[in-house]
């Protein structure tokens, strides 16, 4: 019986990963011609959400070095209502408890695009104040040691003895200023590396998945199917890059939530003699077996670094449970199927694959306006349901 659940697992964690590389219109790099790959070339630089900009090997992920930075975002601790979310991997705006209730709502602009066009006022009276620093690190690409700092004040002059690697980075920090009460209604810092993407006509041969809940990285052969390896950097992953033309580029990435990420390798290696064993698959058995079932559905997914909140988009299999939008859970020693017990702090704990159904009217949103940590839908409409909702 262990078995046969194992083998289903299996099929179906390859079935996931075809339709996900099938689908991902990713860009794969090519070297023409043949000549050496300079050292930087060999390697990947994994940003995480914690301001570490990790380089690491292309063929296994191991870290060569690391270079420590002020976290992509900082915003306040403390929440008012409207509360603002930001996205650390474009800088993207979720606000929530808006004028109308609408939920968790997707801003038509990002916090670049705010910095740069500020002084602006809007509508209702707040006042948008930016500022941008740009700085050039100066590393060794042997070691990662900074050399210097390159900035508008700074700029010190260096007699390096090996090819130096420059890293651009950008800081915006934006401010809201509530003209009716006087007050500082948010402010945010969001930092950004200077690296545009790779060039269309180009391909990038791997395929590399990240989560959405910490610093796992599942990178894969797109061609062959093969995973070619797997790291947990300890923070999530907001960007991946490769050193091209002197410069950072934007390598193509995907963020899953981190039950569909471990779902998907824990498939692997249960349907294999070996542990590490790679992942085989197929184009024509993608295109027989393909169900809807083994879609990847699009969601937000609410997290918490150091006290600050953000949101960043990933991609859920089917099975994850769901806890409709607006619901106040009681805290309760497992789910329950006829019913639900209802506390004032209204928190719950919701363990992954559990089919729960609530009967209408049993519960209210009355109580718990800020029920986050975890995946929400994502949809064009803006209305957002809660998936592995996990309180701290």
């Amino acid at each position: 019986m262990k078995q046969s659940v194992a083998g289903v697992m299996g099929a179906l964690g390859r079935l996931l990963l075809s339709l996900l590389l099938l689908s991902w219109d990713g860009k794969l790099f090519q070297v023409g011609g043949v000549r050496s790959v300079t050292l930087p070339e060999s390697l990947l630089f994994v940003s995480t959400l914690d301001g570490s900009l990790h380089a690491v090997s292309k063929q296994s992920g191991d870290i060569k070095w690391t270079l420590r930075e002020d976290p992509i975002i900082q915003v306040p601790v403390y929440l008012t209502e409207p509360g603002f979310l930001p996205d650390p991997n474009d800088g993207s705006l979720y606000v929530l408890g808006g004028k109308h209730k609408e939920g968790l709502m997707k801003l038509p602009f990002t916090i670049p695009e705010l910095v740069q066009s500020a002084p602006c006022r809007s509508s209702d009276g707040i006042l948008y104040t930016g500022e941008t620093q740009d700085v050039w690190f100066v590393v060794d690409p042997e070691t990662g040691e900074k050399q210097t700092s390159l900035t508008t004040s700074t700029s010190e002059s260096i007699c390096p003895n090996t090819p130096l690697l420059y890293i651009g980075r950008t800081e915006y920090m934006i401010t809201m200023f509530d003209t009716k009460t006087q007050e500082l209604r948010w402010n945010a810092t969001y930092n950004d590396y200077s690296a545009p993407p790779y060039d269309e006509k180009q391909d990038y041969k791997m395929a590399h998945l990240v989560s959405s809940g910490d610093g796992l990285v599942v990178t894969v052969d797109r061609e062959t199917g093969d995973v070619l390896w797997s790291q947990n950097y300890g923070s999530p992953v907001v960007g991946v890059y490769l050193y091209s033309g002197d410069s950072l580029r934007h390598a193509p990435h995907l963020s899953l939530a981190l039950e569909t990420l471990r779902f998907l390798t824990f498939s692997s290696a249960n349907d294999q003699a070996e542990a590490h064993s790679t992942l085989k698959w197929s184009y024509q058995f993608v295109k027989e077996q393909a169900t809807a079932q083994a879609q990847l559905v699009p969601t937000l997914y609410v997290g918490k670094l150091d006290s600050h909140l953000y949101a960043s988009t990933s991609l859920v299999h089917h099975g994850v449970s769901l806890v409709p939008r607006g619901l106040t859970l009681g805290r309760i020693e497992g789910p329950l199927t006829a019913g639900v017990t209802v506390r004032e702090r209204g928190e719950c704990e919701i363990t992954p694959f559990t089919d729960v159904r609530y009967p209408p009217g049993s519960t209210n949103s009355l109580k718990n306006q800020w029920l986050l940590i975890g995946t929400h839908t994502h949809t064009h409409t803006h209305t957002h349901t809660h998936t592995h909702t996990h309180l701290k």
